[in-house]
């Protein structure tokens, strides 16, 4: 099998082993209407599930512990598991 050399790549582009090193948080969803963005992000350091609110008319932003609840349920319904 031929491999392609990392010499060829676009500079701005990764490797899986890059991705697959870095230790930022992974959008495993996402999601926008009426100007807010929901995103479901995994921390691979923690092992643990955000979700991510940004509200661009109002500036504000929420960010919602999964913890042990449904992951796509917190995503779907962000702010009645904020209240919760």
């Amino acid at each position: 099998m031929k491999t392609r050399s990392t010499d060829t790549l676009e500079p701005n582009m990764q490797t899986i082993a890059d991705i697959s090193r870095e230790h930022r948080p992974r959008e495993l969803a996402h999601r926008r209407s009426c100007g807010i963005d929901v995103r479901l992000l995994w921390d691979p350091d923690g092992g643990g599930l955000t979700v991510e609110v940004l509200d661009d008319s109002e500036g504000s932003s929420l960010v919602v512990p999964v913890g042990e609840r449904p992951p796509l349920a917190v995503f779907r319904h962000p702010y009645a598991y904020a209240a919760a």
